[in-house]
């Protein structure tokens, strides 16, 4: 049975009484009240269906709002009949959209948002996909589809309740149905019916900015039935709030919808709290029974919870007597402020509720720990990548908004000095950012906005249309504060006019609050977007920055832009102080620019270390290749090619890049591969080409280098890149013997006239030959290079090889001796059991490798007549098969 039409306000309001001289008017209103709620009743019966995991929210929660509100309002609260009607109405409406049938054309009509689209975006996210595309939001499968259904139709239930008092469903035969049947009330009241609904989600402090004045009752009503829309607001906020009671939670409902792990602690937790009761001016909520050690999570939900609407019921009584309007009853939560506290009319058994949360007290040092050097080392260089790169984001997020051109938008990166001393500024002609944007993600350490649900509200549509932004951690800008304390934001959203432009300064680091402002005329950006400006607390950040230390000549700004983002999508313009401006690079030139100035872009070491004879190496740069796949998409522009090692000898080497800024250095290769960031430094990138391109690729490469026609030395160190890549490497020379340097195919060939092969480490051979001199090698010993310089200059992990890049193609033949698979060992492992036609697996058996547990020894040639033992190397023999 309906409870509503037993509460005080009912009664006072629009219930009907014997001497009532408005009793015609009292009447129209309580009987539209009543029709209202049975077409609510349907439409929030099928919530349930559409949000299986949800708590109650059928046609018993709207009614009990009437309880809650006598219950919050107190008994002496006065409504007058067109405000309860009103608050009543937004009572049956406010929950609504939370289910398919308050969109009149269904699924399909809410598959046509673009908030659905970008929320089926991030489902594929949330389950580990790197990048996602149109495409694939499209062809996403029905599980994916479900959950970005059930969280659309959440995040849009409140501002789709303001639409509902208008809005016209229509049967198969055309005819019109509304919830509030009668048109003139449904013109007078259906506007701030819904209103009111809506702002049940509202930040608190949004109400007195929406409802700042009390409406006059429309003719036909008594004068004095004026409504006041922030009194509603305030009730109808508590109201539902406060509904948490076994009502919510049925146990023979949770039984049949078997809610999801993540949503069963909610369930749990409501159905055991009784209805609250009021005391002085608190709510007091009470439990049925205690919470055992496995109901923990739902006691702390409940504890976290009631804690919120103690914050909500205190800032709503703030409002309420700063505007000087009669106050609610209930202006907090008993025992709510702390655990133990609650825990002494919400028992606990078996455990003790201390709040043993991870709490960062210091935030401003946390932020300058992790934000700064903590993480980034004493490289200078991050804040310019972190702020040229959330600028390249933000220009490709406004490509894909206007439909501009791939290579459309500027970063303009300044240098200059004025009276607060030097200062680089970071400029770009991207989405920009409101007010929202700028005081909530810019700010929230930790919180990136690319992929949020506030980017899906600001910028809706962006995440559907394949938009992959670089950041992702939301830490990137605070690493401005690793240069200065002094740091000024200017932005303007690309859809905004220039009036609206906002400075946010901060003077004093993150010790302080930072200001907002409006922006002056001189801070303008000529096409909206974002700059950044920092000034540097002193000159060594810039001298650092530019390299002036270096052994060579220092690098220029637009130097160290290019090297800092030598693959950018994004045209750069330096403008260093008191110089024009100059075109760093343009948009995708890395794979067209010729190769001297494309090398220059990437990482340089200068060697000392091993010294090796001059070879062609040296003197030979090899081509630079685009790396395609069977798409002729571009994963990069490289060469496969080892670095020469000579003393002093400047070497240009290979990087990861990642969203077009270097990331990771590479061994043997000369280029950029493409790739994604694995670290919040973004120090670490892996390489994202497909194993199968690679390989076609490098084995490209292969048939390059030996064609040109390089000493047998560096063959061999090509040889040892090409193994990573497992490609074929049986036609270069990398074992070394009595004869010189030999191939793999001579290797087998060799195996065929010898059952026992000695290998022996090159950098152990070596180290005889320096201390006591060159001897002779016998015939079978083979000198091979046993390590490995991973291509990756940098590893994820030390599970070796499971953690490499690229993969073991043949791991799995290796057994326990993974690693030979991407070793010159390996190759010579393979070569003999080809020449002896050997199953490898079989040849691994027979394989004698001293380690530090067991050492094998043997004789390996001979010096002045004399031979030459060797304590420590493998013994290889053919099996007996």
């Amino acid at each position: 049975m309906p409870s509503y039409d037993k509460t005080k306000l009912w009664h006072k309001s629009l219930a009907a009484n014997v001497e009532d001289s408005n009793a015609a008017a009292r009447e129209r209103l309580r009987s539209a009240y009543e029709r209202l709620r049975e077409r609510a009743q349907p439409v929030a019966e099928v919530i349930a269906r559409d949000l299986p995991d949800y708590t109650i929210h059928d046609i018993t929660h709207l009614d009990a709002l009437w309880e809650y509100a006598d219950l919050v309002a107190g008994a002496d609260y006065q409504l007058t009949p067109c405000e309860a009607f009103v608050l009543g109405g937004a009572f049956l409406i406010h929950d609504l959209g939370m289910g398919l049938a308050a969109y009149p054309n269904g699924l399909a009509g809410l598959k046509k948002l673009p908030l659905w689209k970008d929320t089926v975006a991030s489902v594929l996210r949330k389950r580990g996909q790197e990048e996602v595309t149109a495409a694939d939001v499209t062809d996403a499968d029905e599980n994916a589809h479900r959950d970005a259904t059930a969280e659309v139709l959440r995040v849009l239930h409140a501002s789709r309740a303001e639409e509902l008092a208008l809005l016209t469903w229509k049967n198969g035969e055309g005819d019109p149905f509304h919830l509030i049947e009668d048109p003139e009330l449904r013109a007078s009241f259906g506007p701030l019916i819904g209103r009111i609904a809506h702002s049940h989600w509202w930040p608190v402090e949004q109400l007195t900015h929406e409802f700042p004045t009390v409406i006059g009752a429309p003719g036909g009503f008594p004068g004095e039935w004026s409504v006041d829309p922030l009194k509603l607001a305030c009730i109808i906020r508590g109201a539902d709030y406060c509904h948490l009671d076994d009502r919510r939670a049925p146990a023979f409902v949770r039984a049949i919808q078997r809610p999801s792990k993540d949503s069963a602690p909610h369930w749990q937790f409501q159905s055991k709290l009784y209805q609250p009761r009021l005391e002085v001016d608190r709510l007091v909520y009470t439990a049925k029974s205690a919470f055992s050690p496995s109901e923990a999570p739902a006691w702390w939900i409940c504890y976290d919870t009631l804690t919120g609407l103690d914050t909500e019921l205190r800032k709503v009584d703030s409002i309420l007597a700063d505007t000087k309007r009669d106050r609610l009853a209930a202006r907090g939560v008993a025992h709510a402020e702390d655990p133990s506290r609650l825990a002494k009319i919400i028992r606990t058994d078996g455990w003790y509720p201390v709040d043993t949360r991870i709490r960062v007290t210091a935030v401003a040092n946390l932020v300058q720990m992790l934000g700064g050097e903590q993480l980034y080392g004493d490289d200078i260089a991050p804040p310019m990548r972190e702020l040229m790169q959330n600028g390249a984001d933000a220009i490709r997020a406004r490509r894909l908004l206007e439909s501009r051109a791939d290579d459309w938008g500027t970063l303009t990166v300044k240098h200059g000095t004025d009276a607060t001393g030097p200062w680089i500024e970071v400029e770009d002609s991207g989405v920009g950012m409101s007010q929202a944007v700028l005081t909530s993600c810019l700010l929230d350490f930790g919180t990136s906005f690319w992929g949020s649900r506030l980017m899906h509200t600001e910028l809706p549509g962006l995440d559907s249309k394949g938009y992959n932004a670089v950041g992702r951690y939301g830490i990137g800008f605070f690493s401005a504060f690793m240069w200065g304390d002094k740091v000024q934001v200017v932005t303007q959203r690309y859809d905004a006019a220039k009036s609206d432009t906002l400075t946010l300064e901060f003077t004093n680091g993150l010790s302080e609050r930072p200001l907002l402002r409006k922006a002056v005329a001189e801070e303008y950006i000529q096409d909206a977007g974002t700059k950044v400006r920092v000034w540097l607390k002193d000159e060594s950040i810039l001298s650092r920055l530019l390299g002036k230390n270096r052994r060579d000549s220092p690098l220029s700004l637009m130097q160290v832009c290019t090297q800092i983002a030598p693959c950018l999508d994004v045209s750069v313009v330096v403008i260093e102080q008191g110089a024009p401006p100059t075109i760093a690079l343009s948009a995708y030139d890395w794979m067209t620019v010729d190769e001297e100035t494309f090398c220059n872009r990437l990482p340089s070491t200068t060697y000392w270390r091993r010294k090796r004879k001059q070879s062609s190496a040296i003197r030979f740069r090899p081509p630079l290749t685009l790396v395609r796949d069977d798409d002729e998409r571009v994963w990069g522009r490289a060469a496969i090619w080892p670095a020469p090692m000579n003393p002093g000898e400047d070497v240009r080497q290979g990087a990861v890049v990642v969203g077009g800024f270097y990331a990771t250095n590479l061994n043997g290769i000369m280029g950029v591969l493409l790739g994604r960031s694995r670290t919040a430094a973004r120090d670490v990138g892996i390489p994202t080409i497909h194993a199968a391109a690679l390989k076609r690729w490098a084995t490209e490469e292969s048939n390059l280098r030996l064609a040109e026609g390089h000493e047998s030395e560096f063959l061999a160190e090509i040889a040892q890149v090409l193994r990573q890549f497992d490609v074929d490497v049986s036609k270069y020379p990398f074992v070394r013997t009595k004869g010189g340097w030999i191939t793999g195919e001579q290797v087998a060939e060799w195996a065929t006239n010898f059952k026992t092969a000695y290998v022996v480490l090159d950098a152990v051979y070596d180290n005889m030959v320096r201390e006591d001199g060159e001897f002779e090698l016998n015939d079978n010993v083979f000198v091979v290079e046993a390590g490995l310089s991973p291509v990756l200059a940098r590893r994820i992990s030390a599970s070796w090889p499971i953690s490499t890049w690229p993969s073991v193609a043949n791991a799995e033949q290796w057994g326990e001796h993974q690693f030979f698979a991407i070793t010159l060992y390996g190759a010579v492992v393979e070569s003999l059991a080809k020449g002896w036609d050997c199953s490898l697996e079989s040849v691994l058996k027979e394989n004698s490798l001293s380690s530090d547990d067991e050492a094998f020894s043997g004789e390996i040639g001979v010096r002045n007549g004399s031979p030459v033992l060797m304590e420590h190397l493998t013994i290889i023999r053919k099996p007996d098969n």
